[in-house]
């Protein structure tokens, strides 16, 4: 089976993981929480980005194992955040059941190599939270992206 970088999300901040679930239909769905960026505009000494609040979700999840481990520093360090560095996904070998559809196993690599997320899933989408807008970061700050967010809801 062959891979394919998915280059997508390449240092799309991460803020959260979590999972939407429906027992009585066996659906699990992985939601990843992010600030997606949509356009680079860089010119000689500065860059400047348009980002979007927006949830990464992953349909039909198995097999999922996240691992998130920032060391030991005694309790003196935090985390400056996380952000995706790459994503692969690689084509599931179909067991030849008739109506069976296609399936994806996908790894992503963050900023940290200690962090680590791989699943099962037949597919993703992407949701915008609110719209989208220009940063000197590629990322969007928290009260402003909070702000954005609720924005967004109330309309």
């Amino acid at each position: 089976m062959s891979s394919e970088e998915v280059n997508l999300f390449h240092d799309n901040r991460v803020y959260g993981f979590y999972l939407d679930m429906e027992a009585e239909v066996f659906e699990s769905n992985l939601i990843i929480e992010i600030d997606h960026i949509l356009k680079w505009d860089c010119l000689e000494d500065a860059c400047r980005f348009k980002v979007v609040p927006a949830r990464l979700i992953f349909s039909d999840v198995t097999d999922l194992r996240l691992s998130i481990d920032w060391g030991k520093s005694g309790f003196r360090n935090s985390h400056a955040g996380m952000a995706i560095v790459g994503l692969t996904k690689t084509a599931v070998e179909k067991s030849g059941c008739a109506n069976e559809s296609e399936y994806f196993h996908w790894v992503f690599e963050f900023t940290d190599e200690q962090e680590q997320l791989e699943l099962g899933a037949s597919g993703y989408r992407l949701e915008y939270l609110a719209e989208p807008v220009w940063s000197q970061e590629q990322y969007i700050e928290r009260s402003k992206r909070m702000g954005l967010i609720k924005d967004s809801k109330e309309r």
